[in-house]
């Protein structure tokens, strides 16, 4: 009876330790928070920084999810992976066809979602970044019943040109150019137990202050 005692007793004391250790190590571990973690915004510069890193990539290329409106899986995401490149503000561009299914799901519903990571996927703990917001097309102009490229879509083309010099189709006449400018939320992922989000006011401002084509 003494023995089976002490050994419950032992096996108590050792969940208790292994417990608040636990809680401890969590507590302390780097940019956790046990309540409301992904609601917390986060305006270190060191996250500006690597998001900013993430973003001028020489080899730009994303995730993109749309809300799909095919008719067997609408309201479902759906994803893409396309290039892109940055305007004069620092904000994503990318150049769609108009007979892809991520943009006629754009037609119906601009909320997009983009993700960007470092060049090579190498483990599920990379950095990256996830923006999130609606996406704008650059409408082109009218004239004598036909369409042609506004001065802003030429602008873009060449912008994304210059990323993607490989990318012949842009100036395909069923290509459209598309910005994300309008931003409504940044998350950022910096490695294992290290997520952000990060306020999209403070950033934009720190691209008008950094950013340099």
């Amino acid at each position: 009876m003494f023995l089976k005692l002490n050994t419950m007793n032992f096996v108590i004391v050792l969940l208790t330790f292994i417990t608040m250790t636990y809680g401890y190590s969590l507590s302390y571990m780097p940019n956790f928070n046990m309540k409301n973690t992904f609601d917390r915004i986060d305006n270190n510069k060191k996250n500006f920084d690597s998001v900013f890193d993430l973003m001028t990539q020489k080899e730009n290329y994303c995730f993109m999810a749309t809300i799909s409106n095919q008719k067997n899986i609408e309201g479902y995401p759906y994803g893409s992976v396309m290039g892109y490149s940055l305007n004069e503000q620092g904000f994503p561009i990318l150049g769609l066809s108009s007979i892809s299914r991520h943009s006629k799901n754009i037609q119906d519903n601009k909320s997009v979602s983009i993700v960007i990571l470092e060049k090579k996927i190498q483990n599920i703990f990379q950095k990256r970044v996830v923006l999130t917001g609606n996406l704008k097309k650059i409408e082109n102009e009218i004239m004598d019943d036909y369409k042609i490229p506004s001065e802003l879509t030429t602008q873009y083309k060449e912008i994304y040109m210059k990323s993607h010099p490989d990318a012949l189709w842009i100036d395909f006449p069923d290509v459209n150019m598309y910005v994300l400018d309008d931003i409504k939320d940044i998350f950022y992922i910096g490695g294992f137990a290290k997520a952000d989000k990060l306020n999209v006011d403070v950033y934009i401002d720190y691209l008008n202050k950094n950013y340099n084509m």
